[in-house]
């Protein structure tokens, strides 16, 4: 850089690259297509809540003036399952793991819940209930193949950054990915967040060596079960870490914002 200063014989034209520079390398397209993706799925989840609320709206309309309250029951637990089934179709339309097994736990408590009615059996159409038990498995396999992506990953994350450390050690550095996936402020999954900012992401040890057993059960502890050892804001885990250094373990220090 200094040798390029030296030759440049016009400041003007040196500037003028350099800012061209900037302007070039903090163009990312990839970020671009993923607010893409963030905003579509926001939208998705928006039409899924209208269609629901819409037809719930039709639908007491339509009981209001029904008499027989056998008639009744069939019609509202049969318009509950056209429900549930679109819903839970629309799962597989998430490509973030947390946001589809939200909507999953959703039609599943609904499905639950409206399987306790009265009669349920007896009032509800086959192939309705056949339908929305089918969306829900199929979304079920869908948010299970994100879920073992999201484990795999977290558990290389561990054994890279924290694999010669103690099992705390392993925890904090999980818990510290964890966080900044579930933060605004960086991306939106596992992997994600390793390609942005972690140094043991595909590197030489990244395809020499799998997570150990250990590893792979700290991993399913923290996202399955939700387990943290550090509070939210703690995203910075290194030797010299950023940010307020709340911890300092011998292997890393920790610093919140």
């Amino acid at each position: 850089m200094n040798q390029g200063r030296r030759n440049c014989k016009n400041f003007k034209k040196v500037i003028m690259f350099l800012l061209a520079l900037i302007v070039l390398t903090s163009f990312n397209p990839t970020s671009a297509v993923e607010k893409n993706i963030a905003n579509e799925n926001v939208q998705k989840n928006l039409e899924i809540s209208n269609f629901i609320t819409t037809t719930n709206n039709s639908t007491a309309k339509i009981l209001r003036k029904i008499k027989n309250q056998a008639l009744r029951t069939s019609i509202k637990i049969n318009v509950q399952l056209d429900n549930i089934a679109y819903q839970a179709g629309h799962v597989v339309d998430n490509l973030n793991y947390y946001e589809a097994r939200k909507s999953l736990s959703e039609a599943e408590k609904k499905m639950a819940k409206l399987m306790k009615e009265k009669n349920f059996f007896k009032r509800a159409d086959f192939k309705k209930l056949q339908n929305a038990t089918k969306k829900i498995y199929i979304s079920e396999q869908y948010v299970y193949q994100l879920e073992t992506t999201e484990i795999y990953m977290l558990a290389k994350a561990i054994h890279g950054e924290a694999g010669v450390c103690d099992k705390d050690e392993k925890y904090r550095v999980g818990t510290v990915v964890m966080n900044r996936v579930e933060s605004d402020l960086f991306q939106s999954n596992v992997e994600k967040v390793l390609k942005e900012g972690y140094s043991c992401y595909m590197n030489d040890l990244w395809f020499k060596e799998e997570p150990t057993q250990e590893e792979f059960d700290i991993a399913i502890d923290i996202i399955i079960n939700g387990t943290r050892t550090l509070p939210k804001n703690v995203f910075y885990q290194s030797k010299i870490a950023y940010g307020t250094i709340i911890f300092e373990s011998k292997w890393h220090q920790y610093g919140a914002l």
